[in-house]
Parts: structure tokens; sequence; C-alpha cells
């Protein structure tokens, strides 16, 4: 299969301009943009490069054109033309944000051919700009991992953290959370899990990450939800109607057990929390009226699904389903359990809310749920089916 070639970053690149008054080269490069798309647009641009050598944009925008489009040798070729040419110093805000992506790309790009002193120089470069540079401050840290100087890597993101939490990226979290894991600092660990909670999508495997992070740090009761998580992104993929339930197979039912083990070692409470979970018919009013007294989203989650699953569904549970959106935007049953209270709540307006079936089938487009929602699709839309 032919790949998908990516335009629009380059078209975007082109369309932004170099910033500051035009001169003749720039001019002719924005007609460019204005006048060609696609396969063409990119023929063009790599033509006037070769009029133009010393034009840095041109060779930068190719450069950002291939990086997007997967083809890294290429990107690198480019890059190292741009650097060849790139203003010195950069004097629009343009041309010092295009100047240190150019070195944040190369650090990159040298990172991943194994050549750390390179690529720690250029991240140097990258991280110098003060506007630009704070977020790729974090990029040495995981340099210093690549090369097993933990203890450093950890020591630096500690400092970062404290002095800008806000410009680092999922990667970046992700490796800081692995490193206080790795040395016994759970209770650390916690506010760094949360962000990334609050700010970045889930992965598999996460939930139950920080079911041991919360269980080290004696909240047991977030331990169990937590690795619920896990629980409930892989029955979206299975189609378990009840994963939770005790005699479910394979790895699910080897979660539950533990979970049943640890809530019997920690006492009611935490097994109360596993009946708001497990949504049983023998539910006590914890499950239908509060969300066990736990602030945390997943018990949020859990009792609104156990009010659909008991059609006590009402517009503020739609309202708090939806706030917490960010948290499974990966979840395949997320949505179906949305589409289910749609169903309860506003039947007659069952056509408006056909695009939270249509998120389902783009998560997972040969899945069980998938399969399900075509199946709603096909009935609300009134189609026959074959």
């Amino acid at each position: 299969m032919k790949k998908k070639v990516c335009f629009a970053v380059l078209a975007a690149l082109l369309a932004a301009g170099c910033g500051g008054r035009p001169g003749s080269e720039e001019l002719a490069y924005r007609e460019i943009a204005n006048s060609y798309t696609g396969e063409e647009l990119v023929r063009r641009v790599t033509d006037f490069e070769i009029a133009h050598p010393g034009y840095f944009k041109a060779k930068f925008d190719l450069a950002m054109h291939y990086i997007q489009n997967g083809d890294l040798d290429r990107a690198y070729e480019y890059f190292l033309r741009a650097e060849g040419t790139a203003p010195r110093p950069p004097v629009s805000p343009a041309e010092r944000s295009e100047v240190t992506q150019m070195f944040a790309c190369l650090s990159q790009l040298y990172f991943n051919r194994g050549d750390y002193e390179k690529a720690g120089a250029y991240n140097q470069k990258a991280a110098a700009d003060p506007e630009n540079g704070p977020p790729h401050r974090y990029f040495a840290a995981h340099l210093q991992t690549a090369q097993n100087r933990r203890e450093e890597a950890l020591s630096l993101l500690d400092s970062l953290y404290r002095e800008i939490p806000q410009e680092a990226a999922a990667e970046d979290l992700r490796l800081y959370m692995i490193l206080l894991r790795q040395n016994g600092r759970e209770s650390d660990c916690i506010p760094v899990l949360e962000d990334y909670f609050s700010r970045f999508r889930f992965f598999p495997g996460l939930g139950l990450f920080a079911s041991e992070c919360y269980q080290a740090a004696g909240q047991t009761g977030k331990a169990l939800l937590a690795a619920f998580w896990d629980v409930e992104y892989d029955a979206g993929l299975q189609n378990s109607e009840n994963p939770t339930a005790p005699n479910a197979g394979g790895t699910l039912a080897a979660r539950i057990r533990e979970l049943e083990t640890l809530a019997a070692k920690s006492g009611v409470p935490e097994a109360g929390v596993l009946d708001l979970i497990r949504g049983s018919n023998e539910l006590s009013t914890l499950g239908l009226t509060d969300a066990g007294g736990l602030d945390f989203f997943m018990a949020d989650y859990f009792f609104i699904r156990n009010r659909i699953r008991y059609e006590a569904f009402t517009n503020e549970d739609f309202n708090n389903l939806l706030t917490l959106e960010p948290y499974f935007s990966a979840f395949p049953l997320y949505y179906w359990n949305l589409w289910q209270g749609i169903l309860q709540l506003a039947p007659a307006l069952q056509k408006d809310f056909l695009p939270i079936l249509e998120k389902i089938i783009a998560l997972e487009s040969s899945g069980p749920y998938a399969s399900k929602a075509w199946g709603e699709i096909t009935r609300v839309m009134g189609f026959t089916q074959s």
C-alpha cells in the first residue's frame, strides 16, 4: 500500500512566511504557497531551494515536511543545509522559533542515531533560546537516561519539574514517573501521575503503573480504581459485557483476583470500592448515590456507569460524564456507555449524537464495539442490514 503523504505541514509553514519585511526572495517564495498544493508544492519548493542556495526557510520547510512524513534521512539532509544558512542571529520571532526547532530536531535525529554527544550539543543550542527553549531543556534527561546516567536524569527532572512543570511533554512526564518509581519515590510520583492524567492521553499499562504507586503510598482505594482503568480499556477491545465479574477469563480475571485480595486485606472501605466497580445486582447505596467518597475520576466514572446500567441516568450525569472524556478519549467502551446514556436520556435525539458512535469506529475500526456502533448507525438511519 502506498504511504499517505501529508502536505499540510509544508503548506502551513509556507503560508506563515518569515516575518519582518519581505524581500524579493520572500515574495517569490510566498507566491509558491499561494499557487500550488500537494506534490507539485513540494516539487516547486525543492526547485526553489536549489535555485536559492542561501535561502534558509525553503530548507527548513522541506526538512519539516520530510520529518512529518517519516523520511528522517531526507529531513536530516535538509536540516544540515538549513543550519548552514540560518540567520545569525535570528531577528524576528518567526526566525528564532524556526532556528530553535531546527536545533531541537537535529538533536532528536542524532539521538536516534546513537550519537549522544552531538545530540547533547544541539539540545543545548535549542534550550538556550529564552523564549522557545524551555520545553527542550527536558530532553537532556532523555539523553542522560540513554547513557545509563539515571541518577543525573532524575536529579535534572526534579529540578526542571519544580521550575517549569508546564513545559513537560507527555514523554518527559513518562520518563520522570518511571525514574521516580524505580527509586522508590512513589509518593513523589503521584502528583506527576495526576498531572499526566489531566493533560495527556491514556496508554495501555498506565492504570496498573498508577495502581502500584497508589498502593505503595497507602492509597488503596485509588490503587483499586486505577488498575481498573486498564481493565476498562481492555474490555472495550474484547467485548466483555462485564469484565470485572469474578468469573471473567484470562488476564482480566487475574487482575480482579489480585485486587479482591488487596481489598480483603485493606478492610471494608476498599471492598465498597469493588462494589462500586462491579455494579452488581446487590449494589449498596454506594454505587448509585455517590462515588465512594473518593475524589478520583475513576470513582466518578464507575458511579455514572452504574447509573446507566440501572437506568437512573440524568442530565447531570450526562454533563459529568462529558467532563471525564479527556481521561477516556482512547476508550471505545467509554463512548459506548455514553451512547447507552443518550438512549435513556434523549432517545428522540439519537441522530444528533451519531458522532459518538463514529468515535468508537475511529478508535477501533475492526473491534467488537465498532461492530455494535455500525449496527446502531444502521438502525438509527433506517438502513436495512444485509
